[in-house]
């Protein structure tokens, strides 16, 4: 995965630190060097920002399957156990899962961190076995594992929230592979006014929330 400001005229390996200098509003990423060649722009001559040369390799470690759209598939499935909130679930095996690329109404917003958590209960429910997909970086802060979780019949749980109005686009780099597919999905979803799109569900916006904007 390759980053790039819309205002410049060199791209960026995301593993280096050289681009997170950008102005996010204008960030652009790219699958590969050449998608960002093809668009005109030419590699950093940054050590280690022109090509993915820094990757560390964990000993005594199978290869990683590449699955879906590039990301990295686990090896151990998530049975769920609990939801917590419209972003956020527990596995049978203890692990807490942060659904990357989503942000979900918290539960202290009322009727939509509700309406949020109980539409996640349905698309992923107890005891429903997930499919894990890794991007680049698989823990946060919290320590919770951050992945996108793919249901049985092939649809992602994470895109499925925001297809039916539960969440928008959250952008933590480096894990951006799926950020385009995902910011059309919300970009059709506020269109047609879809869940709490046509709630105003979204006038103060979780992250905003977090921060103490907008509460009473």
């Amino acid at each position: 995965m390759f980053v790039a400001s819309s205002r410049g005229r060199v791209f960026y390996f995301v593993g280096c630190d050289a681009w997170k200098r950008l102005s996010k509003s204008n960030l652009r990423f790219y699958k590969s060097a050449e998608e960002a060649r093809s668009a005109g722009l030419s590699p950093s001559t940054t050590a280690g920002c022109g090509t993915p040369v820094h990757v560390r390799v964990e000993q005594d470690v199978s290869p990683p399957q590449l699955g879906e759209d590039g990301l990295v598939e686990s090896d151990a499935a998530c049975i769920v156990d609990k939801v917590i909130d419209g972003d956020t679930l527990d596995c049978a095996d203890g692990t807490r899962i942060r659904l990357l690329l989503i942000d979900s109404p918290e539960m202290g917003q009322g009727v939509f961190g509700d309406l949020a958590k109980t539409t996640l209960e349905a698309i992923a429910p107890v005891g429903m076995e997930l499919t894990v997909y890794f991007d680049i970086e698989r823990q946060d802060r919290y320590d919770r594992t951050l992945a996108h979780l793919m249901r049985p019949d092939g649809a992602f749980v994470n895109e499925e929230m925001l297809r039916r109005g539960m969440a928008v686009v959250s952008v933590y780099p480096p894990n951006v592979t799926l950020v385009d597919r995902y910011r059309s999905i919300v970009s059709d979803a506020q269109a047609a006014k879809v869940g709490l799109w046509a709630l105003s569900g979204f006038e103060c916006e979780p992250s905003a929330y977090r921060r103490g904007e907008c509460r009473d």
